[in-house]
Order: structure tokens, then sequence, then C-alpha cells
């Protein structure tokens, strides 16, 4: 306010000559002009676990409640108040907590910014009545949600379990999951897109397209003349079916897609006769930079024309990827999809993954939020593998690459009895069942208690443990020496 009252005076000096009516009239609508380009808005913060009812009176705020205010501009229901004055930059805040339909979509017609708490604990839950979220011709912000278990039927045209967007949509640090559409001529299980929609370190899995007659798009539908950005992102384990025309396991594109350091893996297209993609099927513009596609389940990585601007990993050559730093034919090696720190879920590069420092420099972080690059290089996809470096004074150290050689020192590790390397949550693990199997060093004077100050540290994970377990042993393990 203080610069737009300097502005005043500074006119109003300027004016001095002019009559008090000419003056008293510019001022009035430069003061309009200026006070409409301000950005100003209403933060309204849900009640945690708030039930989804319309009750003004009941003293707790519904996430159903604060959209129709926001979408009114106004306090239709007066335990839903604001923080400030509705405008054009309202929020929506959603602890964590889990908010479950009870009668139809949420239905967006405002911009709007809503934020959960971290796409773990702040759930939006569909119920399988409806879409969870229809989002009109407006500018719309999700972050740090998972939206899940949106499901419709409906013949002849739209899609979206999760998500119908009509209008510029962006989602970050999110999950939509376990959603559903079914219906002749309906497509996209997860996301019906017919606008703008941008997806940033966020997952889209376990989502399904189905009718009869077509369309598809498991994960996702893009419609002709829409725009899909996906970068730093993970979409897999998504299905589409059908009889006839059905394809588009992971993304169904009939627009402009962008794809950026992302990965897009163990999706499925089963329909019969098949149109494929049990990836990507692409009937528009597709482009494709620092991204895997591979391993589907069912059907190709990708079918249609796809250009790439480098960088890409496929597990077959269906995506045509022959760019400067593509593979072809290549298997990426990846983990299950699973959590591997960060707010979603994410496919883990293991140990001697091709994607490794294979990379382009096109994102300064990976969809966890780990920085990048790791390595010498940044890795292809939407996980950065972790370089571990031993802190100094370290006797020995053992990261489960492959071998229980530790990375300094001399006291290298010996497997004994069938401890072995398996894949962990954090890139990889020793396992052991318990029965007589461990690992052992050789004796080190740092070893002596009460002489030297040493450290362990690990991190362990037991699975049904029948017994007591000895989780460090000093001594003769087989003469029960400690």
């Amino acid at each position: 306010m203080g610069t737009f009252k300097t502005f005043l005076l500074f006119v109003l000096n300027a004016l001095k000559p002019v009559s008090l009516f000419v003056a008293t009239t510019l001022l009035m609508t430069l003061a309009i002009i200026f006070m409409g380009a301000s950005v100003w808005g209403a933060t309204i913060n849900v009640t945690p676990n708030a039930p989804d009812v319309l009750n003004g009176n009941d003293c707790s705020c519904s996430l159903r409640e604060a959209i129709i205010n926001i979408n009114d501009g106004m306090t239709t229901y007066a335990d839903c108040a604001p923080i400030g004055s509705y405008g054009n930059d309202d929020t929506i805040i959603i602890p964590s907590g889990t908010y479950t339909i009870s009668t139809t979509s949420y239905n967006i017609a405002n911009n709007v910014s809503i934020i959960g708490a971290g796409a773990g604990i702040t759930i939006i839950d569909g119920n399988w009545l409806d879409r969870v979220f229809v989002v009109g011709n407006y500018s719309v912000f999700i972050s740090d949600i998972t939206i899940t278990r949106g499901g419709k039927f409906q013949n002849n045209g739209g899609g979206g379990g999760a998500i119908y967007n009509s209008g510029t949509l962006t989602i970050t640090n999110s999950t939509v999951s376990d959603s559903a559409f079914h219906g002749d001529n309906t497509c996209g299980g997860g996301i019906y897109n017919n606008g703008t929609l941008t997806i940033t370190n966020s997952t889209i899995t376990e989502n399904w397209a189905s009718g009869w007659w077509g369309c598809g798009g498991g994960g996702i539908f893009n419609n002709t003349d829409s725009i899909l950005v996906v970068t730093n992102s993970t979409i897999s384990n998504n299905k589409a079916d059908g009889y006839y025309n059905t394809g588009g396991g992971g993304i169904l594109n009939y627009g402009t897609l962008t794809v950026s350091s992302s990965t897009i893996s163990g999706n499925t297209e089963t329909a019969n006769p098949s149109s494929d993609g049990g990836g990507i099927l692409n009937y528009g513009t597709a482009t494709f930079s620092n991204t895997i596609v591979a391993n589907q389940l069912i059907g190709a990585d990708c079918t249609g024309s796809i250009t790439s601007n480098g960088f890409n990993l496929e597990s077959s050559t269906s995506c045509g990827f022959t760019n400067t730093g593509d593979m072809q034919n290549t298997d990426p090696l990846l983990g299950p999809l699973q959590y591997n720190g960060g707010q979603t879920l994410t496919m883990a590069l293991l140990y001697g993954s091709p994607a490794i420092d294979a990379g382009s420099c096109e994102q300064i972080t990976d969809q966890r939020g780990i920085a990048r690059p790791q390595g010498k290089t940044f890795d292809i996809g939407a996980y950065e593998y972790a370089v571990c470096t031993p802190p100094s004074g370290m006797v020995a150290w053992w990261k489960a690459d492959g071998n229980a050689n530790d990375s300094v020192g001399t006291n290298h590790g010996t497997l004994n009895n069938g401890a072995t390397i398996a894949p962990g949550m954090v890139k990889q693990a020793f396992r052991l069942d318990g029965i007589n199997d461990y690992i052992s060093t050789p004796d080190s004077s740092i070893f002596d208690f009460g002489i030297n100050d040493f450290t362990i540290d690990s991190w362990i994970n037991t699975a049904t443990p029948s017994s007591t377990m000895r989780l460090i042993a000093a001594g003769s393990w087989e003469d029960g020496v400690y």
C-alpha cells in the first residue's frame, strides 16, 4: 500500500494545474487499475478428518464446504470462514488424515490451490462413488496429496476415474492411484485431461480404464488439442482393456505430450483386437527425454511415433529411441514400486543399472527431492541413484552393492551359511534367514572394548521373528563365546 500512496502523491503533484474534476477522475481510474493488478486470496483450513457433509453450523470445515466457499467467492458455509479475503489466489489447506467422499465429485469452479500435508498422510478417498475431482476452466494447483479410489461407469464420452480436467491443472508431490473408469468410448482410468495438465514429482499407479469399445489410457488420457507435461514422475501398474480400439496402459495421447526425467514401467494393455501401447499409445505429438520406458507387463513399450530428444532408455525398440544417449533393448534394472524416500512411491535404479550416470542435466532433483547428480553425471528416469560416501575414520563400510567387501579399510566381510544380497528399501541389503547365518569380519584393535571408542550403525528390518535374535556378536559365533 505504501508504493501506491507514493505513486498517488507523485501523480497529484503532477496534476496541480488540472481541474479538480479531471484530477479526481483520473486518480480514481488509476487506483482501480493499480488495485486490480494486485494478487490476493483467502486461505481455508479444513478440519482434520472432517466428514463429507454440508453443515455450516457443526463447527467442522469439510473439504466440500471449503471448495464451495472458494467457488462462490463468499462464506456460504460459516464454519469454513477464510483467513484473508476471497480473490484470485485462494488456498485450501488439508491436514493429514483421510477424507472420504460420501456423495458426488468435488467440482472446482474457481482458481485455487489445494495443499495437503504430504502424499503419504493426506488421502482423498473417492470411495468408488464417483470421480474425486472435476476441474472446470480454471487454474488449479494440487500438491502433497494422494487421490485414490475414484470410480465411475459412463458410456459415450468422458472419463477420469480420479480427475477430469478441462482447465489448467498442476499436480506435484502427489499420487493418483486405485481409480477406474468403465464404459464404452470412455477414457482415462486415473486422469482425463481436456485442458493443460502438468504432473511433477508424482506417481500415477494402479488405475484402470475399461470398456467394450475404446478408448483406453489406464493411467492418463490426453485429449485432442490438450497439453500434458510429465516431469520427474513414475507411471506404473496401470491397465487399459476392452474389446476394440483400446490401448495405452500408461498414457493414451491424442494431443501434445512431453515427458522428461520420468519412469514408465509395468503397465498393461489387453484389448482384443489390440491397439497396443502397454506403456504409451500415441496418436498426437509426443516428445521424450531422459526417460525410462521399459518392462511393460503386457503390450509394447510404445505404439505410435515418438520424438526423442535424447538420453532415453527402452527395453525394446518400439519407442524408436535412437537419438544421442538413447538405449534400446536394454533392461534398466528397476526395483519394485515402493517407498524409497520422498513423498511418493518410486522405482529405484538397482546396482549396475545402465541408467546410472547415463542421463542429461534436465532436473536438479529427482522425484524424491534428492539432488541430481549423485554420481559422475545425471541418471535416466525419475530416480537418482545415491552414491554413499563413507565418513572419515571408517574402519569398515558395507553398502550391500553386490558383495560384502567394505568400501574403506581392510576389514572385508564374509557372508556365511546362506546370508545373501537382496533388494531392499534403500538400494540393497543383506538378507539373513536367522538360522546360523551371519556376516563376519576379521579382528581389529579398533574393536577392543574398554580401550577404543567405536560405533556400529545399521538399519535392520525384521520379518516374523520366532525367537530372540543376536544382532551383534564379538568373539566366536560357533562356540557361543561373546
